[in-house]
């Protein structure tokens, strides 16, 4: 299954936002307040009125045929419906794990420094922000 990266901008006063999400053969691994959701398309993007969201290519999954069941498995528990807070444990933190449970890959060290800010202004700006600034 190829793993893909998908990122999206909108913005918010004073700031841009930043949504990450997982595909997995193209089906998307999004994480909110309702937990992981599930997808055939990156419609998490959608709902939060946000750009289209660019694609990076991150390879093939170390895992079998079986990623995605298993990836619920395994982060299932800590990203669990309620579990979400928008600057510690938010979407930019699951696409995290979900890459290194897939692909062995994180989201730059950087990028999740900003969770010690309880959410100030994350890298880039506007349409034109650099995705291999994300991984």
């Amino acid at each position: 299954n190829i793993v893909q990266l998908a990122v999206s901008v909108s913005s918010a006063p004073g700031a841009n936002v930043y949504h990450t999400s997982v595909l997995l053969g193209g089906e998307e691994f999004a994480f909110n307040s309702a937990g992981i959701v599930r997808s055939p398309w990156p419609r998490s993007h959608a709902r939060l009125g946000a750009s289209a969201p660019r694609l990076v290519d991150l390879g093939i999954s170390v895992r079998g045929e079986e990623a995605g069941a298993e990836l619920l498995e395994v982060l299932g528990d800590e990203f669990a419906p309620g579990r979400y807070d928008p600057a510690r444990k938010n979407c930019n933190s699951f696409s995290d794990c979900a890459l290194f449970f897939l692909v062995g890959r994180r989201l730059k060290a950087a990028y999740h420094e900003l969770r010690r800010y309880g959410g100030a202004q994350q890298p880039g700006s506007g349409e034109d922000f650099d995705l291999e600034h994300f991984i």
